[in-house]
C-alpha cells in the first residue's frame, strides 16, 4: 500500500506539535514501534525548528508524508524562499547530528518555494534481532 499525506500550518512554532502528533499517528497507525515513532517525533520537531529559523513571519510549515511497506518518508517543508539559506551551514550544525541519528535517511532539499529537509524511517526487518 502506498499512501501520501499532506499537512500544512503556519509556520509558527505553537504549530509544530500539530505535524509533530500527525507524523506520529501516521507511523503508529502503519506499524511502527514506539522507539521509531518518538525518533520521528523528535526529527520533526528538529527539523522545523531548523526551517523555522529560515521562514520569514507569515510564511507556511508543512509535511508531506509518503508511507510505503515498511518506511515512512517526510518531506518538512517551508514557502520561505531560498534567500539566505545555506544548505552547507545548515548541514554543520548539531540539528543534523540529530536528525541523521534519529532516521536512516535526512537529506536537505530545494523546492521551488524554498527550503526542505527529507526523512526517511524504515520499520525493522521481520525476523531481524
Amino acid at each position: 500500500m502506498h499512501e501520501q499525506i499532506k499537512v500544512s500550518v503556519p509556520a509558527e512554532p505553537g504549530f509544530v506539535a500539530l505535524l509533530r502528533s500527525v507524523v506520529a499517528g501516521v507511523a503508529g497507525l502503519r506499524g511502527f514501534g514506539v522507539d521509531a515513532i518518538e525518533d520521528l517525533r523528535l526529527a520533526i520537531g528538529e527539523a522545523c525548528a531548523d526551517l523555522l529559523e529560515q521562514a520569514p513571519e507569515g510564511t507556511v510549515l508543512g509535511v508531506d508524508l509518503e508511507v510505503a511497506e515498511g518506511a515512512l518518508e517526510a518531506v518538512v517543508w517551508t514557502d520561505a524562499g531560498a534567500a539566505g539559506w545555506s544548505g552547507a551551514e545548515a548541514e554543520g550544525r548539531l540539528t543534523w547530528l540529530l536528525l541523521r541519528a534519529l532516521t536512516d535517511e535526512a537529506t536537505l532539499i530545494e523546492r521551488p518555494e524554498g527550503p526542505g529537509v527529507r526523512l526517511v524511517k524504515r520499520t525493522a526487518a521481520r525476523g531481524a534481532g
